[in-house]
């Protein structure tokens, strides 16, 4: 575990830079105007398909929170090492546990 805050404290580092270089970006008041609704689909070499329509923050507030949300995991958690999806990791409901995300159940009308 110990592997990851050399690299946490990096990023932490470089985050600091470029708050200095004065990046630009939407204020708070309309950065917490904005929703996105998501749509996604997966299916496995069976055919079989499973769908997902979400709302959550705009993509700014969503980012930091998902970000620090795994490095609090890491930084509490042995993680296998290699590569990981945030799913993979977090497990495959992370993003509805995240502020101002939710599940949109949608019917579809009948054929």
């Amino acid at each position: 575990m110990r592997s990851v805050r050399p690299a946490l404290i990096f990023g932490a580092v470089l985050a600091r830079r470029e708050d200095r270089e004065k990046c630009e970006g939407p204020d708070a008041a309309t950065r917490n105007a904005s929703r996105i609704w998501v749509w996604g689909e997966a299916r496995d070499a069976r055919g079989r398909q499973h769908e997902i329509r979400i709302i959550t923050l705009n993509g700014y507030s969503l980012t930091v929170f998902s970000s620090l949300a795994i490095a609090e995991h890491l930084l509490s958690n042995d993680a296998s090492p290699g590569c990981w999806t945030p799913a993979g990791l977090m497990g495959e409901n992370f993003i509805l546990r995240l502020p101002g995300t939710s599940k949109l159940d949608l019917t579809r009308p009948s054929a």
